[in-house]
C-alpha cells in the first residue's frame, strides 16, 4: 500500500511539472508585454512640482547675484527651480518679466511666476503657489519664505503674471 501511494505521488508530481511546463512556455500567448506609453506630465501635475520643488529652499539665505542652494537672489530662485525641469530661463527678474506666456492675475495658476515692481526702476519675482501666497527670495539679510502677494510690501505691486507651457 505503501508503495502505490508512492508511486501515485510521484506521478501526479510528474504529471503537475510536465503540464504546467508547457502552460509556461505558453505564457506570452496569455500576457501583453506591450509598454506602457509614456505621456507627457499635465500642465497640472508640473504645476505642483514646481511649488514641490520651490518648497525645498524654503530657508535658504538670500544671497546678491546668488544662483545656487547656497544662496539666491529672488530671480536665481526662480531661475534654480525651473532648471530643474529643463527649463532655462533668463537671469536677471526684468528678463523673467517677458518669458513664457502673460497671463492674466485673474487666471493665476499654482507655478505661475509672479513679477512684482521693486522701487522705481526694479523688478521682483517669485513662484504662486495658491490662496495668493508665493514663495520668494525676498532680500538682503532674509531667507526664502512664502509671503502674501495682496498684503504688506506686495499689495498693488504685482505688474505680471507668466506661464512656461509645457511643450
Amino acid at each position: 500500500m505503501v508503495i502505490r501511494k508512492r508511486k501515485f505521488i510521484l506521478a501526479f508530481t510528474c504529471f503537475v511539472l510536465f503540464s504546467s511546463a508547457g502552460a509556461i512556455a505558453h505564457a506570452e500567448d496569455f500576457v501583453s508585454f506591450d509598454p506602457v506609453p509614456q505621456h507627457p506630465p499635465s500642465e497640472e501635475i508640473f504645476a505642483v512640482n514646481i511649488v514641490i520643488e520651490a518648497k525645498k529652499y524654503l530657508g535658504t539665505l538670500y544671497k546678491f547675484g546668488g544662483t545656487t542652494p547656497t544662496g539666491f537672489d529672488c530671480s536665481g530662485f526662480v531661475r534654480w527651480v525651473y532648471q530643474q525641469f529643463d527649463f532655462s530661463l533668463p537671469r536677471t527678474a526684468r528678463e523673467q518679466a517677458a518669458i513664457g506666456e502673460e497671463i492674466s492675475p485673474g487666471d493665476l495658476q499654482v507655478g505661475d511666476i509672479l513679477v512684482f515692481k521693486a522701487g522705481r526702476t526694479g523688478y521682483h519675482t517669485g513662484i504662486y503657489v495658491g490662496d495668493d501666497r508665493f514663495i520668494h527670495s525676498p532680500g538682503r539679510g532674509k531667507r526664502i519664505r512664502e509671503a502674501n502677494m495682496k498684503i504688506g510690501i506686495f499689495a498693488n505691486k504685482l505688474i505680471s503674471v507668466r506661464r512656461l507651457i509645457l511643450k
